[in-house]
């Protein structure tokens, strides 16, 4: 396999205006490369992809509510179902599967569920309550993704999956702000009656409105030559890649996809209502069993990249559990006493942090496109890893000002800001993890998000178990100066990527 065989490598930048008519925003190359049918994703038009986008989004927010509205309240739930701190922090394990089919089945489910979680009792029914919850909520970690991949293109990648996850952000905003004011006001058991109701209803809309975004791409490699609009006209029919002109290497530049025409013609009419209204779609072609979709995603853990941008992945989003976890327990303690809805709002905090994520998913997006122009156009997925630098600022500032501040009583504004970056790291590295590992190997996006997601559920698992624990044993400000350098352990696995990840 030669350097520019190494998957993951892509031209993205027509430095020599080679490809003008596959071009967008001046030189920026479209990757992957539409098809002619207007069944591809990538052919539909804008509004739809930013409607489709947008349901997603409302999913994650929907999801982020879900596991946030119950955090204000947690002591008063605690004394009212006699549990103790220890026993709530339990997690979830959950199975990724995909597409409409499941968007509208895990929220059609979660309905019942959360309507359970605002009257179980006792220990018992709290673990099957979550494990159930988790089982049909946690599924927006792959399938968004995919969604996202399958409707933008690569130098968009970053800002798209930024947006999913700063909605799954703001729902645990929204849900730690009015979880307070709903416990106050109503009873804590009406914020997840809420999410009961909103899940029938957006499973209802997915159903009449959400577009599956499968689609089979048969590709091929773009050709390193002459503009294509300097070429022979009768040589060229639109349906063929043409040779590279007076070339004494190889004809074909790196793995950068371009789509069959023919294939793309299978497929030349659009989606009737009727056959976007059918909550099932497959692919004829796909002769690919069921059991070899099962075994691939462990299969993927022998590719050391994949799993150390996993463990960035998931590491990242440990900050919600730590800070969810214990938020209530120091703001609603003395010497704050702040009263449910009080806490509550100090989750303001989040939705700055939130916008700071976003701006770094985006900027992650404008620094791949600026190191593919200096590098002949050519874009490496480690080239996204340099955005990690800033994730490392945010991830010593959170966890230090929240963990300490907690500690020593600092003003709550210190705890708040402290908030802010635990955030905005999570945003911002979850962001960053998921796309290098998907431009890795794109041809396997489905099976690599499901490791991210495995590898998040476990991790994040055993750290919601041993949250109330470890501070109880220390304190505080040792508590998260721990959870901090695991995450800053996990972050100095970029540099690694970025020296080994082709050898």
């Amino acid at each position: 396999m030669t350097e520019t065989e190494i998957p993951g490598t892509i031209l993205l930048i027509d430095v020599n205006n080679e490809f003008i008519s596959q071009t967008a925003h001046n030189d920026i190359l479209l990757e992957p490369t539409p098809t002619s049918s207007p069944r591809d994703p990538l052919n539909w038009p804008i509004k739809k992809k930013y409607y489709q986008l947008f349901l997603s989004c409302t999913m994650a927010l929907m999801i982020g509510y879900s596991e946030s509205v119950m955090g204000a309240p947690w002591t008063i739930i605690s004394e009212e179902r006699h549990i103790s701190m220890v026993n709530m922090n339990g997690g979830s394990v959950a199975l990724r599967i995909g597409r409409k089919f499941v968007y509208v089945f895990c929220l059609a489910a979660a309905a019942p569920i959360s309507y359970w979680s605002g009257s179980f009792h006792g220990i018992t029914q709290w673990y099957l309550n979550n494990l159930l919850l988790g089982c049909t909520n946690s599924i927006y970690e792959a399938l968004i993704q995919l969604t996202v991949f399958y409707m933008f293109f690569a130098h968009e990648y970053g800002t798209m999956l930024a947006l999913a996850i700063i909605a799954q952000i703001l729902g645990n905003f929204l849900g730690s702000l009015l979880g307070g004011i709903i416990a106050e006001k109503l009873g804590w058991p009406y914020g997840p009656y809420i999410f009961c109701a909103f899940s029938g209803g957006l499973a209802i809309i997915f159903l009449f409105t959400f577009d599956d975004t499968m689609y089979h791409r048969l590709s091929t490699r773009r050709p390193r030559g002459e503009d294509l609009s300097t070429r022979q006209a009768d040589k060229y029919d639109g349906h063929q890649d043409l040779p590279s002109a007076g070339e004494k290497e190889p004809n074909f530049g790196p793995i950068a996809t371009t789509i069959s025409e023919d294939y793309g013609e299978m497929y030349d009419t659009k989606r009737t209502y009727l056959q976007v209204l059918s909550p099932i779609h497959y692919i004829k072609e796909d002769h690919t069993s069921f059991w070899t979709y099962l075994r691939r995603p462990f299969t993927l853990f022998l590719f050391p990249n994949i799993v150390l941008a996993g463990l960035m992945f998931a590491f990242a989003q440990s900050s919600l559990i730590v800070y969810f976890n214990t938020m209530a327990e120091i703001l609603e303690s003395p010497p704050y006493n702040f009263s449910t809805i009080t806490t509550g709002l100090v989750n303001i905090a989040t939705l700055v942090g939130a916008i700071l994520g976003l701006v770094t998913g985006h900027s992650s997006d404008l620094l791949v496109l600026r190191l593919a122009r200096q590098n002949k156009g050519y874009r490496e997925p480690e080239q996204r890893l340099w955005a990690v630098i800033v994730s490392l600022i945010y991830t010593c500032v959170g966890y230090m000002m929240y963990g300490w501040g907690a500690q020593t009583g600092a003003p709550w504004i210190v705890i708040a800001i402290g908030l802010c970056f635990l955030v905005s790291q999570q945003a911002a590295t979850a962001t960053i993890a998921t796309a290098y590992t998907m431009e890795c190997f794109d041809k396997v996006s489905g099976e690599i998000v499901v490791v991210l997601a495995c590898l998040s559920s476990v991790i994040n698992f055993a750290i919601s178990f041993t949250t109330q624990n470890l501070i109880d044993a220390m304190n505080y400000g040792v508590a998260f100066t721990i959870y901090g350098c695991l995450v800053v352990g996990s972050l100095l696995m970029a540099p690694l990527l970025m020296i080994y990840s082709k050898s």
